[in-house]
């Protein structure tokens, strides 16, 4: 059994020398090596006085041969080249004195080959490696695009078809983005389409509702007419005042109309100044259908007034009030007074004519007329129905 010895000289203070002598398994030496082996791909090995070999390993079964020739004495310490049997070595020895051993690394065109081709075997794995979670990371993406760019493509699609667009959200922000502007826009447009086909259907109703009023009062004028010149200028002035009426409608979304605008807007036309022309009442508003009938049957009452009432002498004034009454309705009075005596009609006339028709049949109110001896007093009762907007 190959041993190796550690000795540790002793010397007392008597000058008397010793030793301390410690026997060691040759085989232990392999352990002292682990912390300091050579780089991979080179190899070691411990030779005694005769060339055995007590630690590492040999390169080949012949160690001797071997062993002798890249761990022997003539190569010094320097790195040499040999080639036995074909295998070219590298390799480097020192002794170790002063027991006659010699340690030794070396390497071979074997080793270096294996270890090349190792190394591209290594490489090209993990070049594989990459490459296939780079197509398959590709692929992940490639799909999650495609998804998030097939929704987008269903949010255009629902965008001009002009439909409901459904909500969307994709993990892709940009793409998110997109679809929330589509969809907000989808919905933007389909409520401004909804508002536009109630504006064109109440327009539509208004409009209908017009041309029956203006027929009306063709007829209603032509009945009263005595020649085809006043029935021209009757109808030109009774247009214009539904032209008003219509004017104060367009200012407001709903067509709701002030009723002290509409009273002042038809009265304007006929120069009555403030001193003859009172108006009291609280802040109302009337619908778009109260506000074209009522606004004809002011302008009526304005027109005879100036025509046979207080405003056909300088001294007549006109007082207009409103209010709303208990049950919602509204009530409107018109009083004149320093005028003429007013006579009552032997026959039905246009204003009747019209008051009947307007207020009555249209609002379903009630208008009332009295020939007091100061002046024409008109009281008009509109139902709670729809005389406010």
């Amino acid at each position: 059994k190959d041993v190796f010895n550690v000795v540790l000289p002793l010397i007392s203070g008597e000058r008397r020398v010793a030793a301390l002598l410690m026997t060691r398994d040759a085989g232990k030496l392999s352990e002292a090596f682990q912390e300091n082996l050579p780089p991979p791909g080179w190899a070691y090995a411990v030779l005694d006085r005769t060339n055995k070999l007590v630690a590492g390993r040999a390169p080949a079964d012949d160690q001797v041969f071997l062993l002798s020739k890249l761990c022997g004495a003539d190569g010094g310490d320097a790195m040499r080249e040999q080639t036995i049997g074909g295998i070219t070595y590298s390799s480097a020895s020192d002794a170790l004195d002063p027991w006659g051993w010699r340690a030794c690394v070396w390497t071979s065109s074997e080793q270096v080959d294996a270890s090349t081709t190792q190394r591209w075997r290594n490489f090209t794995i993990l070049t594989l490696v990459v490459v296939i979670v780079t197509i398959i990371s590709g692929a992940a993406l490639g799909q999650m695009l495609a998804r998030s760019i097939r929704r987008a493509a269903s949010v255009g699609k629902a965008l001009d078809a002009g439909g409901d667009v459904p909500e969307m959200h994709s993990i892709v922000r940009e793409v998110d983005e997109v679809m929330g502007t589509l969809t907000r826009a989808a919905r933007r447009r389909l409520h401004h389409e909804q508002e536009q086909a109630i504006l064109l259907s109440e327009t539509a109703h208004r409009a209908k509702n017009q041309i029956a009023i203006a027929s009306a009062l063709v007829r209603l004028s032509a009945r009263s007419a005595a020649s085809v010149d006043q029935l021209r200028d009757d109808m030109v002035a009774r247009l214009a005042a539904l032209g008003q009426s219509i004017d104060m409608m367009a200012k407001s979304p709903s067509g709701a109309v002030a009723l002290k605008d509409l009273v002042a807007g038809q009265l304007e036309p006929f120069g009555a100044d403030r001193g003859r022309l009172e108006l009291a009442g609280p802040d109302l508003s009337v619908s778009p259908t109260t506000a074209q009938s009522l606004g004809l049957v002011i302008h009526e009452m304005a027109t005879n007034a100036a025509k046979y009432g207080a405003w056909s002498v300088p001294e007549g004034r006109i007082r207009v009030s409103w209010a709303r009454l208990d049950d919602g309705g509204l009530m409107l009075d018109w009083r004149e007074e320093g005028g003429p005596k007013p006579k009552p009609q032997e026959r039905t006339g246009f204003g009747s004519s019209l008051i009947e028709m307007m207020i009555e049949r249209s609002l379903g109110g009630k208008g009332t007329r009295e020939y007091a001896t100061t002046g024409l007093v008109a009281t008009f009762t509109l139902k709670p129905e729809d005389p406010l907007g």
